[in-house]
């Protein structure tokens, strides 16, 4: 008969695996929202070395929407501003649950 399938959750034993906080370029799985809990954290207008610096996000927490990743910053969207940065990804937390 044909082969019997197990689905991976079948297989797999506790909580899955939580990558390192300095997970950098390496880590595959971009998250969909994160959060910013320093009023200090900058962003900036490309993911790159030569960005703008837009200056400090001034107040916290701040829930950001991810789009996508480029380097060691993600692209995100303030859905309380719409406005659309760049933050460093060193300096936000990923959310497991859906934000706003």
């Amino acid at each position: 008969g044909p082969p019997i399938m197990t689905s991976p959750e079948a297989q797999s034993s506790g909580a899955p695996p939580v990558p390192p906080a300095s997970c950098i370029s390496a880590c595959a799985d971009t998250p969909k929202y994160v959060r910013s809990d320093d009023p200090a954290t900058h962003v900036w207008s490309t993911p790159y070395a030569d960005a703008t610096d837009f200056g400090p996000i001034g107040r916290a927490p701040v829930t950001y929407q991810v789009l996508e990743r480029e380097a060691d910053r993600y692209f995100v969207r303030n859905p309380q501003t719409g406005n659309y940065s760049w933050i460093d990804v060193v300096a936000v937390t990923p959310i497991a649950e859906n934000a706003p």
